[in-house]
């Protein structure tokens, strides 16, 4: 009997503990299918990071500077990103997915694609002004913020970026302010 064959004898006749072994497994629990996504090489990860607005007008060079170093982290529908009054220690940028932030009981916006929460935090050294959900499965390249202000010590031009995008932010923020 060819091996082709005497494998597809074995899985007709336990199809079920075939299937059951093939299932992705991750240190001895079941891994979700829905949440693995395609592995990002770093070209994905540059263009991922030029499409985001705080990094708009950075040239390829530096968009590499940030690629690497930043780390690439997965979160699952319901997860917290990250929560109101903690410490903000990194900034991440949402590859895929989205999230619901909320300042207080108001909800300020959903996030997604080409979008960063938690570089205020950075920036001001005062607790998370807002807390992020996860609303389905997401990944988000993460700049710790060690590594955020050495950035920026050594890419001014991204000082100037990152002002012109606050100021944008701030602007809207006003516009939206009931008097």
């Amino acid at each position: 009997m060819g091996t082709f064959r005497l494998f597809s004898a074995l899985s007709e006749a336990h199809s079920t503990d075939y299937d059951d072994a093939m299932q992705p497994r991750l240190a001895g629990y079941g891994v979700d299918p829905g949440v693995r996504k395609r592995a990002l090489n770093q070209a994905a990860r540059i263009e991922a990071l030029g499409r985001v607005a705080f990094f708009h007008g950075v040239s390829k060079r530096n968009l590499i500077r940030i690629d690497q170093i930043a780390n690439i982290r997965h979160v699952r529908e319901g997860d917290v990103v990250m929560a109101e009054g903690d410490p903000g220690d990194e900034m991440m940028v949402v590859i895929d997915g989205t999230a619901s932030v909320r300042g207080g009981q108001r909800e300020l916006g959903v996030c997604g694609p080409g979008q960063c929460v938690g570089e205020m935090a950075l920036l001001d050294a005062r607790p998370r002004s807002a807390t992020v959900v996860a609303l389905e499965p997401m990944r988000m390249l993460v700049l710790s913020g060690a590594a955020f202000r050495k950035l920026l010590a050594k890419v001014p031009h991204l000082n100037q970026v990152l002002l012109s995008t606050l100021s944008t932010r701030l602007r809207e923020a006003n516009a939206a302010t009931d008097y």
